[in-house]
């Protein structure tokens, strides 16, 4: 169903049971009801976090080529119920709304490795740091690999954890910084791994990067180990905009690091793609349960009295104004003939000022003894969070199917000439083709009807004998997959 891009079991009411059956092996397709009770039977296991690092092993083992650069990402998943579930920044909205957080991991082509559901309010950078373990069990104990990510996972005592781990880093600079000069930018080109080109404005310098939580000493090791040392690429763009990178890797060349962290955006990509034919960020279970109330999140007070703070402060430089103001004042009528050089400075001021300042006292001392962080049950009693286990299993399968497209379009691409561009939305038309099922002796075969236009049936064609050579057999069965388009030339 997900290939057929009805990625969710309501859809099961759109589609012929009996014709989804045949390509199951079943009478008929089971009916809505019957999908939603099996997800919910196996949701009830709690393994779909121990599925998606199954998936992960066997992804990494199946394509080892694409894992050597593994990028991170953060997915927030709006949600627009009545429950009252944890507010997050949503990037895209530019807003703060209810929403569930997921970690997701990609491989250096955008396709997905796995995903785990996020802490509530945690950030990318905690995050990286909880799935180093996960990471390492799914690549291998002695594998190298670099981890990219974006600017939301920055944290130098990150990198060191990272690095520590036996991981390599790549990511963007966040925070202040000194530009390069126009001098030390060379251009570059460099030819990609996937056969594009690319021409980059390039300079590059080490950067000293201070590690909180480590105190240096006069003694050279200490201060190494306060501070960890990157490389710090910088990419001009053609209207003068500097972009930073990070990275520990000596043995890549600049555009090729250019190249890996520009790459990032291939995972932004399958978040678009996977909105629009996967149901990315469907609810597909209703469920809830209460949010762990004893969590701390920050304490709404905390603000408010911060706020009072600022009021105060500006309600003292206006009081010291209002002083000076009536000084001048006085001094303008000291100065008046007949005043004898003498005037008085209008007390109400004064006593304006004395208020601002014993108000901006109190206000300092009611922030300092409000606390930052609260447990959650003080704040927001009634918070609630999404069952995330059908949410993984329904992940899993639309990942794998995605994969699977992405597998096929891999061997479509050289016998369609814009197989770059056009590859998937052939696959899709011929997830839908009509066709026929034959047994003949021990041979399963699967006759489709021509595609939308003759360029398009050839090029299925060829993809039917690559997939027809790898004799592969229909499970649970002993009969081999034989695929083939109709009336097609040299095609049985």
């Amino acid at each position: 169903m997900a290939l057929l891009r009805e990625p969710r079991a309501e859809a099961a009411t759109r589609m012929r049971p009996t014709d989804l059956g045949r390509l199951l092996g079943l009478d008929r397709a089971p009916e809505v009801k019957t999908l939603r009770r099996k997800l919910a039977e196996l949701a009830s296991h709690g393994k779909g976090a121990q599925l998606q690092a199954a998936l992960g092993r066997h992804h990494a083992s199946s394509r080892p080529d694409a894992v050597g650069f593994l990028y991170l990402d953060g997915h927030v998943r709006v949600y627009s119920g009545t429950r009252a579930l944890p507010k997050t920044h949503i990037a895209r909205m530019r807003i703060a709304g209810s929403a569930t957080e997921e970690t997701w991991v990609g491989d250096s082509e955008g396709d997905p490795v796995m995903v785990i559901t996020a802490a509530p309010s945690q950030s990318l950078a905690a995050e990286l740091a909880r799935l180093l373990p996960d990471l390492r069990a799914l690549i291998g104990p002695d594998r190298r690999c670099t981890v990219v990510f974006d600017r939301g996972g920055y944290s130098p005592q990150v990198f060191v954890e990272i690095i520590t781990a036996g991981f390599d880093v790549l990511t963007y600079f966040k925070g202040a910084w000194a530009r390069s000069a126009l001098d030390t930018f060379s251009t570059v080109d460099f030819a990609a791994p996937d056969g594009s080109t690319h021409s980059y404005e390039l300079a590059e310098r080490p950067i000293d990067l201070p590690v909180p939580g480590q105190r240096a000493t006069a003694h050279e090791e200490a201060k190494a180990a306060s501070t960890v040392t990157l490389r710090l690429i910088v990419r001009r763009s053609p209207d003068g905009h500097q972009t930073p990178i990070l990275t520990n890797r000596t043995d890549l060349s600049a555009p090729e690091i250019a190249y890996r962290m520009a790459a990032r955006w291939r995972q932004e990509n399958y978040f678009k793609y996977a909105r629009e034919h996967f149901a990315l960020d469907a609810l597909d279970s209703y469920a809830d349960h209460a949010d762990d109330l004893t969590r701390l999140v920050p304490n709404p007070a905390k603000a408010r009295a911060k706020d009072q703070v600022t009021g105060a402060r500006k309600d003292l430089i206006a009081a010291h104004a209002d002083v000076a103001d009536a000084i001048d004042d006085a001094a303008t009528q000291a100065r008046h003939p007949g005043n004898g050089g003498k005037a008085t400075v209008d007390p109400a001021a004064g006593q304006t000022l004395t208020l601002a300042q014993t108000d901006l006292a109190a206000a300092k001392t009611a922030s300092a003894t409000t606390p930052s962080h609260l447990p959650l049950g003080q704040v927001r009693p009634g918070s609630r969070l999404l069952e995330t286990e059908r949410k993984l299993l329904t992940h899993a399968i639309r990942m794998s199917a995605y994969n699977s497209e992405s597998a096929l379009a891999r061997l479509l691409r050289p016998h369609y000439s814009r197989g770059d561009d056009e590859g998937r939305a052939l696959l899709r038309e011929a997830f839908t083709l009509p066709g026929d099922l034959q047994i003949i002796g021990n041979t399963l075969h699967v006759r489709l009807d021509p595609a939308s236009a003759p360029r398009r049936s050839n090029a299925l064609a060829a993809l039917c004998i690559d997939l027809s050579d790898t004799a592969t057999r229909y499970p649970g069965t002993d009969l081999t997959l034989a695929y083939s388009v109709k009336d097609h030339p040299g095609v049985a």
